[in-house]
C-alpha cells in the first residue's frame, strides 16, 4: 500500500495543473493484498493520454464536426466576411509536446518503491 500511495502522489505532484482534473484522475484498484494497479481514470480526464502521449500537428477534427453541428441546428460559425453559417472549418492544431507525467511520478516514488518492497521482504523472512 505505501508503494500505491507514493506513485498515487508523486504523479499529482508531477501532473500539469490547469483545471486540476489531472490531479484527480489517478486511481488505485487493490488486485489483492500485494498487487495493486495505479492508472489515469480517463472518466475524469479523458484527454490525459493526449497530454501523456502528445499530439501530432494537423486538422482539428472536433472543431470540424463541432462546425458542422453547428451549422446542422441553424447557427453555424460566423465572422464578418463569411458566407453565412460556415457549415465547414477546418483549423491546424500546432499539436502538443508529450508530457509524461505519469511516468515521472513514477520514477518520483522510486525510493519509496525500493524501501516498500525492501520492507515487504524483511516481513516474509521473519
Amino acid at each position: 500500500n505505501t508503494a500505491a500511495f507514493a506513485v498515487d502522489r508523486e504523479v499529482k505532484l508531477a501532473a500539469p495543473v490547469v483545471t486540476g482534473n489531472l490531479q484527480g484522475a489517478t486511481s488505485i484498484d487493490n488486485l489483492s493484498d500485494y498487487e495493486k494497479r495505479i492508472y489515469v481514470d480517463e472518466g475524469i480526464a479523458p484527454y490525459a493520454i493526449c497530454v501523456i502521449k502528445g499530439t501530432k500537428t494537423g486538422p482539428d477534427w472536433n472543431f470540424t464536426a463541432w462546425a458542422r453541428s453547428a451549422g446542422e441546428h441553424g447557427c453555424g460559425c460566423t465572422w464578418p466576411g463569411a458566407d453565412h453559417p460556415v457549415k465547414h472549418v477546418t483549423v491546424n492544431h500546432p499539436g502538443t509536446e508529450a508530457n509524461d507525467y505519469f511516468q515521472t511520478g513514477v520514477d518520483n516514488a522510486q525510493s519509496d518503491i525500493d524501501q516498500a518492497v525492501n520492507d515487504f521482504k524483511s516481513w516474509i523472512m521473519e
